[in-house]
């Protein structure tokens, strides 16, 4: 009989989709040390694996991942998006873990969330969407992390501090607010509701 998988509570991220769990995980020597990323796909009803995938990984994610985690993982419908091996961002049939094609290779990921039907990352260049089936880029802005997508909005700051809301399909700046509360703030995130902005 398949054997259980226990996930532990440290040094991973996870999350879960059509009935799977999957969790990433660097291995190495120690924290400073990475040698590899390890993403394991669970069944989420009775903890069974499904399959691993190991890949070495970057030069730039053995120096920096540290306490990171296992790098960050999205996966809508039957795709596993993942940025953790710092080779750009990996696309895996979530069924199988078979690695279907991998989007901007050239580039070492920060970030990736699937939202409003794209998909999005930050990068040395900046925030981008790209479709999630082909991986063609739809837009890029010269901005970073951002707060929440949601409502067919990105909300991000600017290097001022503003807050600006860009239209999730195309990219372009539909408001921006740079009142003084607001640029003087740290904000963690946001969520958005109805018309309403939370910060």
């Amino acid at each position: 009989a398949p054997k259980r998988h226990i996930v532990g509570r440290h040094g991973s991220r996870a999350v879960a989709a059509q009935g799977r769990l999957f969790f990433s995980e660097y291995m190495g020597i120690d924290k400073y040390k990475i040698e590899k990323q390890i993403i394991h796909a669970l069944d989420s009803f009775n903890g069974f694996k499904l399959w691993v995938h190991e890949d070495s990984v970057a030069p730039e994610i053995k120096k920096t991942a540290n306490d990171s985690g296992g790098g960050l993982l999205v996966a809508p419908e039957e795709a596993l998006f993942s940025i953790g091996a710092g080779k750009g961002c990996q696309v895996f049939d979530a069924a199988t873990g078979t690695l279907k094609t991998t989007f901007k290779p050239e580039s070492q990921w920060a970030y990736v969330a699937y939202a409003e039907g794209q998909l999005f990352g930050v990068a040395q260049q900046g925030l981008f969407a790209l479709d999630p089936m082909s991986g063609k880029e739809l837009w890029k802005k010269a901005l970073q992390f951002p707060l929440c997508i949601a409502g067919g909005k990105v909300f991000v700051r600017d290097a001022s501090k503003a807050l600006i809301a860009l239209d999730a399909r195309l990219g372009k700046e539909l408001w921006k607010n740079s009142d003084a509360e607001l640029v003087g703030t740290t904000y963690m995130g946001c969520r958005h509701s109805g018309n309403l902005l939370y910060l």
